[in-house]
């Protein structure tokens, strides 16, 4: 299940929650697992965007994941958005801990929208030892 909700608080800024629940009964295949990490907004399967992790760098048979997102908008088409994510990842549930969060990360976008869909710059770091930042740069949208 895959949610998001935006709130505007006022003209230029909008806070957005995303969340991400994926469950399985039994440990399936590597295949049919639900895969953390990336910086993306469509739909890829099993895949969940996840800031400072590699597209897919985690993986479990079971997975929540939520993003907080305040979006700035702070000249016309110009934006920043800081992001804060948090996400409990398990094979099994006797694993599960809803009070212990295994992974957590911290990322900003400067963004702008352009005629051919938004460009945006990226960088973003899980808050675990010796994490190191990734840099992504987006540009446009999918079809």
């Amino acid at each position: 299940a895959k949610t998001d909700f935006s709130f505007p608080l006022n003209s230029w800024i909008t806070y957005r929650l995303e969340g991400f629940a994926g469950l399985s009964t039994l440990v399936p295949s590597p295949f049919y697992q639900y895969h953390m990490g990336g910086v993306f907004d469509q739909n890829l399967g099993n895949f969940t965007n996840f800031q400072g992790y590699y597209l897919g760098e985690e993986r479990s048979a079971n997975l929540f994941a939520a993003t907080n997102h305040l979006m700035f908008n702070i000249k016309k088409n110009y934006f920043i958005i800081p992001a804060f994510s948090i996400a409990e990842s398990f094979d099994s549930f006797k694993d599960f801990n809803s009070l212990k969060k295994t992974h957590s990360s911290l990322g900003i976008t400067l963004g702008y929208k352009s005629p051919f869909g938004p460009i945006k710059i990226n960088y973003s770091n899980a808050l675990k030892s010796g994490s190191k930042g990734i840099f992504n740069i987006i540009l446009g949208h999918s079809f």
